[in-house]
């Protein structure tokens, strides 16, 4: 049995993750907080990690992003999926950079939000087509940040990072690239050590804020 954690003060909304759980293929227990507040303090008190954690950016008493920050510090490997709206999309780089696992949107459907809490549980990176396209469009609006060096990537390594960038998984990649998803995988360890990050929504953001696919 899977334990996830739902952090969302909209009762509507709460229900509407809960839905999207019961299309899971296994059964899973949900532990709701309304608020950030409440939340960091089971953190605290928790003695088992939970499987993952949903958790809205637009809460009443704290970003979601600082309750990104309070579960990780707790629990170093939890995976979280920011389940949130588009008028919140200005605070994607700061949710992934906190550790998110996969970003998707409220108004996706039920299935779609399965789907996309399966893929995290797998180790996937699940980014929502919204979101992906909102990334597109800060690689074209921004130059590299803070005068940051760009990295010397391979041609092969470029084309990967675009991939994981429009929001592809790496199965998805090998399968675009027509390579092995083990020679995939070896060029994502390149990519994390050049972009100095530890996930795929990782070095998509770190891509997109250093301008590569101007």
């Amino acid at each position: 049995m899977k334990r996830l954690i739902l952090v969302e003060d909209s009762v509507i909304w709460q229900e509407a993750m809960i839905e999207a759980v019961s299309h899971l293929p296994w059964h899973a227990t949900v532990m709701t907080f309304s608020n950030g507040y409440d939340a960091t303090q089971y953190f605290k008190k928790a003695q088992r990690e939970p499987d993952l954690m949903l958790v809205d950016l637009g809460l009443p008493d704290m970003p979601g992003v600082d309750v990104i920050t309070h579960a990780r510090t707790s629990f170093p490997e939890i995976s979280t999926l920011v389940i949130s709206s588009l008028n919140s999309r200005d605070q994607v780089i700061n949710a992934i950079r906190a550790g998110a696992s996969g970003y998707i949107l409220k108004d996706d459907s039920s299935i779609a939000i399965a789907t996309a809490i399966q893929q995290v549980l797998e180790g996937n990176y699940p980014i929502s087509p919204e979101i992906a396209r909102y990334l597109v469009e800060l690689s074209v609006n921004r130059k590299s940040a803070g005068g940051r060096p760009v990295p010397n990537l391979s041609k092969q390594e470029l084309r990967l990072l675009e991939l994981i960038g429009k929001g592809n998984s790496y199965a998805q990649c090998a399968h675009i690239m027509e390579l092995q998803l083990s020679t995939v995988q070896t060029y994502s360890k390149n990519l994390y050590r050049k972009l100095n990050v530890h996930s795929q929504s990782q070095a998509a953001a770190a891509a997109h804020e250093l301008g590569l696919f101007e």
